[in-house]
């Protein structure tokens, strides 16, 4: 399939608004989920997330004990970031990637996170198209939790996305970048953000 053919394609399925500069395209808008998207998910959660969410804990749990152990799974772990990606696989069916997309963001503002950014992104990669599905979650910030001053970063900033290359799904990742200023307090580790997370499932 020709890059603007899929394009046209998925303009007419999303209804997306597009930027043209000569040949390029571009879409850039907030992700918004459709009532049809928010009823599937509701079955997603109440029949299939556990099984995918037991499946991540384990991929999760190899690939840290034993990096490289888990094709499909990378956990990143540096100074500044750590996180994982997950790399789409037979086992978990492509659209219920984005149904942990969301999942996984709800979860962590239940440990006391607001959402900055919820958007999609698609752009031109040499014949190809790319979508960019992407959530953007920071603490917030309570008068009461501020620790000798010290505001109260928990985990770090949080960044969920999906990328997807002509429309095949290429990765699921969560990484929480960590701030090392004087004016914060330690970050909490990602282990325990993964721990909260996969328990409220």
């Amino acid at each position: 399939m020709s890059k603007s053919t899929w394009f046209d394609q998925l303009q007419q399925l999303l209804g997306g608004k597009s930027s043209n500069t000569g040949t390029q395209q571009l879409v850039h808008e907030p992700l918004v989920r459709s009532q049809r998207f928010e009823q599937e998910l509701q079955l997603y959660v109440q029949h299939q997330e556990a099984t995918h969410l037991e499946l991540l804990r384990q991929n999760y749990q190899r690939a840290s004990l034993q990096p490289g152990s888990v094709a499909k799974f990378v956990v990143l772990n540096g100074e500044h970031a750590a996180g994982f990606m997950w790399y789409a696989e037979a086992a978990v069916p492509e659209k219920h990637y984005d149904f942990m997309l969301d999942r996984l963001a709800r979860l962590v503002a239940e440990q006391g996170y607001v959402e900055q950014q919820n958007e999609r992104k698609i752009w031109p990669v040499g014949d190809a198209w790319q979508e960019l599905h992407k959530r953007y979650l920071k603490p917030k910030l309570r008068s009461e939790e501020l620790a000798n001053g010290l505001i109260n970063q928990r985990f770090g900033n949080v960044l969920l996305e999906t990328l997807r290359r002509d429309g095949q799904l290429k990765y699921l990742k969560l990484q929480c970048n960590v701030y090392q200023d004087h004016l914060y307090t330690p970050a909490k580790s990602f282990e325990r953000l993964m721990e909260l997370v996969l328990q409220g499932g």
